[in-house]
């Protein structure tokens, strides 16, 4: 089967690192299998995919770049299949496809397109060009079909689970509590991501220190933060890493502060790896995080206290710490790449015996 991925770009981020992973797994079934960014950001998923000999094609000079709806043709016409992931790449994949068969996967449970009218009613019309739409956690397809209900959208959801690469499962080991707890947070330094609460959480816990992965817009303001509260001696900023498997491998814990998630693969690969996670009880994550056997979740009402509050209770003895490390493990089973790969494989075969709508 000839499949082609069109996402925006390959700059660091989840649904980045899934599709190069996704693609990996599909080649490896026998199939032909092509990325298509939009516009030409790079990150580590991009580096990842250049590493495995991956074929990655750049349309565009920006996720936003009008001509590459007309260099996007020759790939998506020859496609038996093009999987369409984020915006704006879900408007722009139809108007270059012809009449190929479209399936778009959904990755967040929010986005600002569904408080703005107008493109209320472009989301209306293209979510209707595609032949299967897909959410990746039970809460982003709530979500989604909620947004359909309310646009007039008339539409089936799949639910197939992000995947990790079997490196994680690979890195597992036992893993002891010691002091100072070694807390890891990794992701995009932005609004969503609001590490500034780990921080200030941290803060809070003379006992712990905290490793953050990742470069934004926030980081600058982070640095400051770390300033003002005397922690620069506890808490790191380490930038951008092509390999976070190895940094989480230093830690006892993962930490995510985000304000809200589609599904969290770090929180897998972590998971995969032993460690427990800790995180926001919100739709999305708690879709991938088992609260009480494979990390401990906060309500986001309790601020910075229920922060630190999670990282205690996840840390108040070695045997409760080793319970969740092995229910992190087992848990992160669901989540294996070539799971979803061959879920994806099967949903491309019953679009392809389906007429066109």
């Amino acid at each position: 089967m000839r499949i082609v991925h069109v996402i925006n770009s390959l700059a660091t981020g989840g649904a980045e690192t899934l599709v190069v992973d996704l693609t990996s797994s599909m080649r490896d079934a026998g199939h032909q299998v092509t990325i298509v960014t939009i516009g030409g950001a790079a990150g580590v998923p991009l580096a990842a995919a250049e590493r495995q000999g991956i074929r990655v094609v750049t349309a565009g000079r920006s996720p936003y770049d009008p001509l590459s709806l007309f260099r996007m043709r020759r790939w998506l016409r020859s496609a038996d299949i093009v999987h369409v992931h984020l915006f704006p790449a879900l408007y722009f994949a139809p108007l270059s496809a012809g009449r190929r068969p479209l399936v778009y996967t959904e990755h967040s449970t929010w986005n600002r397109r569904r408080e703005s009218p107008v493109l209320r009613r472009t989301d209306r019309l293209f979510y209707r060009r595609y032949a299967r739409l897909v959410a990746i956690s039970a809460g982003v397809r709530d979500a989604l079909l909620a947004h359909l209900e309310s646009l007039g959208v008339r539409s089936e959801v799949d639910l197939i689970p992000n995947g990790i690469s079997d490196a994680f499962f690979d890195r597992r080991r036992d893993r002891e509590l010691t002091t100072p707890t070694k807390v890891i947070a990794v992701g995009n330094l932005d609004a969503r991501k609001n590490f500034a609460d780990a921080v200030r959480a941290i803060a809070a816990l003379p006992e712990a220190t905290l490793t953050i992965v990742g470069q934004g817009d926030q980081r600058d303001a982070l640095a400051a933060l770390i300033q003002e509260l005397g922690v620069s001696d506890r808490v790191t900023l380490a930038g951008q890493s092509d390999d976070v498997g190895a940094l989480m491998d230093e830690h006892h814990l993962l930490l995510s502060t985000s304000r809200f998630e589609g599904f969290s693969l770090v929180a897998a690969e972590a998971m995969a790896m032993g460690l427990p996670v800790v995180g926001p009880r919100v739709d999305g994550f708690r879709d991938s995080v088992a609260d009480g056997t494979a990390g401990i979740l906060f309500d986001q009402a309790d601020g910075v206290e229920g922060i630190a509050r999670a990282i205690t209770t996840a840390t108040r003895s070695a045997e409760a710490y080793h319970e969740l490390a092995e229910g992190a493990a087992n848990n992160a089973e669901r989540f294996r790449v070539s799971d979803s790969a061959r879920a994806y494989l099967e949903l491309y075969e019953r679009v392809r015996s389906t007429k066109p709508r």
